[in-house]
């Protein structure tokens, strides 16, 4: 499991004063996308993604 926080300490989220820029979201998901590129041109993980388990 992994978790990306895209929030920032001041955007209270989940308060009754919640607030998000979305700037940072939108930075969040550029990050994520940059990380799962970077996940699925692993040569290690490819045969993972088929089904063929995890080469050594």
């Amino acid at each position: 499991m992994l978790f990306f926080g895209t929030g920032l300490p001041g955007d209270r989220w989940h308060a009754a004063e919640e607030r998000v820029k979305i700037e940072a979201l939108r930075l969040g998901v550029r990050t994520l996308a940059c990380f799962l590129g970077e996940l699925a041109s692993e040569p290690a993980l490819r045969g993972a993604a088929r089904g063929r388990g995890m080469s050594p």
